[in-house]
């Protein structure tokens, strides 16, 4: 489960990571789990800058009651309006259907935005960020980084932060501001909005690779974020959202698809979770293969 930074707090020496646009969870195999660990580590920390309210029961109590019949709004058209592939595509149709016999409404809509300025300015973030924590690390231990040290991709996302200005961090993070009013007001007509995860099934492992050289900050940015163009969004605002596997393709890989929330609405995403779950059970699909 994704959640905003002040909801689970990475530790005292990170404060924001990425301006609020990253924050570590977990992985689990069931909501019982996800909501049990959230309340675990919901709250801030001594000295924290901001706070969320805390829920009215714990999220592991809440999940026992179904959520009320909710307006959802669902997509399968990415940001930047390029097709996606066909699994994920009847991953979100089928899930529609599961939906609606839930006694769910569903109507297709999507927040509307520039995706081109989206990359940019997330970019401007992640490169910015990827040198301060480089060259933090590199005092510590005394190195200096290099291509000895650094993946390329790695190398050429340093290289890009480390020219950028304090002008274009902050127009970048002002432009995360505005992009969150504009989800807050179409979350204003909804309770949920269900995309899927990725933009195509899994990619195999390597096929991301960070050290394939002549490969620029930017056309780095541009791959991953076409990879996974629905969930930078939430990143950005600081929504809850959660990915479930609740399709599978034909080689038995599960095919996510994402929920994502209003601020601080955690306890309906992880009630629907719940639903969703014990409509349609995932934790009996395990590979031939596994550790767990």
């Amino acid at each position: 489960m994704k959640l905003p930074a002040i909801a689970s707090q990475l530790g005292p020496d990170y404060g924001d990571p990425l301006c609020g646009l990253a924050c570590e969870f977990a992985i689990t195999r069931s909501v019982r789990d996800t909501a049990a660990l959230l309340d675990a580590v919901a709250g801030p920390d001594v000295g924290a800058p901001g706070m969320l309210t805390a829920p009215p029961r714990p999220y592991r109590r809440l999940i026992e009651s179904p959520p009320r019949p909710l307006r959802i709004a669902w997509t399968t058209t990415p940001p930047s309006g390029d097709k996606i592939d066909p699994e994920c595509e009847r991953a979100v149709h089928a899930t529609v259907k599961l939906l609606e016999d839930l006694g769910h409404t569903l109507i297709e809509d999507r927040p509307r935005f520039d995706w081109q300025a989206f990359l940019a300015n997330v970019h401007v973030i992640w490169t910015s960020y990827t040198a301060a924590s480089i060259d933090a690390l590199a005092a510590s231990v005394g190195r200096k980084p290099g291509p000895d040290n650094l993946e390329a991709v790695t190398l050429a996302c340093y290289e890009d932060g480390k020219v950028r200005s304090a002008a274009e961090v902050l127009n970048a993070m002002a432009h995360g501001n505005a992009l969150s009013r504009t989800a807050g007001t179409f979350f204003e007509a909804f309770d949920v909005h269900l995309t899927p995860t990725l933009a195509r099934p899994p990619a195999p492992l390597g096929e991301l690779d960070q050290n394939r050289s002549g490969v620029s900050a930017m056309a780095w940015t541009e791959q991953v974020f076409n990879y996974v163009p629905f969930t930078p969004l939430f990143n950005t605002t600081g929504q809850p959202a959660i990915s479930l596997p609740l399709h599978y393709s034909a080689e038995g890989i599960p095919i996510g698809v994402q929920f994502a929330g209003r601020f601080a609405d955690e306890a309906t995403l992880l009630q629907l979770a719940a639903q969703l779950e014990h409509a349609r059970p995932w934790q009996h699909r395990r590979p031939a293969q596994y550790v767990g």
